[in-house]
């Protein structure tokens, strides 16, 4: 199957993507009280088999995600993957407070989950918007040590397309780095690139 995308289809794809960072850099930077930026300069569409060799660093280190799946016209699972270190940097902004092994710990899953949420949310909720086509969101869950066992296991029962976008985040001169990623089965993937096409036509 042919997974290549028109420049206008990935323009179009981007642009949505980004409309929804910036919206959850307002509420994450409200409620943070610190001016963060947040961006994903590109987009790439793969088929679901060569996703971990196109995160390169999976499997050299742990990594946490947030995974929330999305149903309705169209289907799949958006996630959210920070390494170790961009996790922890994260939780350290969001708590404000230095802590000690055990509570960070104890907060670290919560304080990403919020994060996470907030980023899927308003990306799904753009999609959503924009393209006219409503769909559930599903409550996120979080996953720690998000290793390369979890994609090879996931591979072997799924037919998917993978929409993989690098997002950079800017906080108080801190670069933090995760991956957004989208998962779409074949079907819905179809799907999603004829109303990306019709809302191309819409705004033209």
């Amino acid at each position: 199957m042919n997974y290549d995308l028109t420049l206008i289809q990935q323009e179009a794809i981007l642009e949505l993507l980004n409309i929804g960072v910036n919206e959850s850099t307002n509420i994450l930077s409200d409620i943070l009280n610190v001016e963060i930026e947040l961006s994903i300069p590109q987009i790439r569409i793969i088929p679901s088999d060569r996703l971990i060799e196109e995160l390169q660093d999976l499997g050299k280190e742990d990594y946490s995600a947030v995974n929330m799946e999305f149903h309705n016209s169209f289907s799949g699972i958006s996630q959210v993957v920070f390494s170790q270190e961009s996790a922890n940097k994260l939780v350290d902004v969001f708590s404000r407070q230095v802590l000690d092994s055990y509570e960070f710990d104890e907060i670290k899953a919560g304080a990403l989950v919020e994060i996470g949420n907030i980023i899927l949310n308003a990306i799904l909720a753009t999609f959503s918007n924009s393209l006219e086509h409503e769909f559930e969101f599903y409550v996120p869950v979080f996953f720690e040590n998000y290793k390369k066992e979890f994609f090879e296991q996931r591979l072997k029962f799924v037919d998917e397309v993978v929409l993989l976008g690098k997002a950079i985040f800017v906080i108080k001169e801190l670069k933090i780095s995760g991956d957004i990623i989208l998962f779409f089965n074949i079907h819905s993937f179809q799907y999603f690139v004829s109303i990306i096409d019709q809302y191309i036509n819409k705004i033209s």
